[in-house]
């Protein structure tokens, strides 16, 4: 069977190549922020699973006509803060979920989950764009190069920072 590069990054580092908690291809590969992103995502879900079990099946929850309603009002400052703006992360993020929560049909409703974790991803892509700076030397400062364990740097930071 074929594997997928990810699968291989995501999956199979070499035990003598994970370094202090950072994603092993890094050192070879240049990777994006989104994937990043995506990555820590998917590290999270993993701690969920190891929680909760993998295999959790509870009901959506979904369809409540209050959730309609939320949702309407919440396009519509969207809408104004669109017009004049002033729109916020939050107010998006909170759209969409209620967008996603007023669903009944599953299609729609997994459509707009996925629009709510696409949200989410670019509120995350624009805090860290938010953060980044460097030192008087020029080193960066986003404290993803830099190991929390020990406080040595990786020779490359990934955060794209260029000042």
């Amino acid at each position: 069977m074929a594997r997928d590069v990810t699968d291989v990054f995501y999956n199979d580092p070499p035990e003598d190549d994970r370094e202090h908690g950072k994603p092993w291809a890094a050192k070879y590969l240049s990777i994006s922020p989104m994937t990043r992103i995506l990555y820590e995502v998917r590290e999270e879900r993993g701690r969920q699973d190891a929680k909760f079990g993998p295999d959790r099946d509870q009901p959506n929850g979904t369809g409540n006509p209050a959730f309609t309603w939320y949702a309407d009002a919440a396009k519509a400052a969207c809408d104004r803060g669109d017009d004049d703006g002033t729109v916020t992360w939050a107010e998006i993020l909170v759209e969409e979920t209620f967008e996603a929560l007023a669903e009944t049909d599953v299609d729609a409703l997994r459509a707009e989950l996925v629009q709510v974790a696409a949200v989410a991803v670019a509120w995350i892509e624009a805090l860290d764009r938010g953060r980044r700076k460097s030192d008087d030397n020029g080193l960066c400062l986003c404290h993803k190069c830099v190991c929390a364990t020990c406080g040595r740097r990786w020779d490359v930071c990934e955060c794209e920072d260029e000042a």
